[in-house]
């Protein structure tokens, strides 16, 4: 069994392209809600607009922070990551936080 980065099975491999879909359409949806082509966007960011058509593309694997970063300025857009402790294991991050530090 393999686990993706969630702790969930990903023996098929599906969780990697789910989260590149995930970037993928969060940048088209910032492009577009920016009212921006992706030549717009790509002369913000300085990048060919065949660069962007890649980073909106869900099997593109390149897209990391910096780019997420890059797009949110170049369309006024707030990026926020949060890291939340899933509801089934809430009692155990409790304990964790109130044990006693050695």
């Amino acid at each position: 069994m393999r686990l993706d980065r969630f702790g969930n099975d990903d023996s098929n491999g599906a969780g990697g392209r789910t989260i590149r879909a995930t970037y993928a359409s969060l940048i088209a949806d910032c492009r577009s809600a920016a009212d921006m082509t992706r030549a717009e966007l790509a002369g913000r960011v300085g990048v060919p607009a065949q660069t962007v058509a890649l980073w909106e593309d869900p099997d593109y694997e390149g897209v990391d922070l910096s780019i997420l970063q890059r797009v949110a300025r170049a369309t006024g857009s707030e990026l926020e990551i949060r890291f939340r402790a899933p509801l089934r294991s809430a009692p155990a991050w409790r304990e964790l936080l109130t044990k006693p530090k050695k």
